[in-house]
């Protein structure tokens, strides 16, 4: 397992980088195996579920961008049969 991960220490050693993303790195690969991969189910289902509220809100707001476009039109109808 540690072969795996040995170019990531290796780069992330010579960096040096204390920033957030190093920090949660180093976390992340400081967990043991079966955390981690729990760990990153949990993630991929958040972004899944952030995808599928994403996706909805945009439906939603086609429908009502559509709704507009027809309530525009019928008014300029009622404008030119005047």
């Amino acid at each position: 397992m540690q072969k795996e991960y040995q170019p990531i220490i290796e780069a992330m050693s010579r960096k040096k980088d204390k920033s957030h993303r190093h920090a949660f790195a180093q976390k992340l690969l400081e967990m043991p195996s079966a955390e981690r991969q729990e760990y990153l189910k949990m993630l991929a289902e958040k972004q899944q579920a952030e995808k599928k509220r994403l996706d909805a809100r945009l439906e939603e707001m086609k429908l009502l961008d559509n709704e507009f476009k027809k309530q525009a039109e019928d008014e300029q109808q009622k404008e030119t049969k005047k």
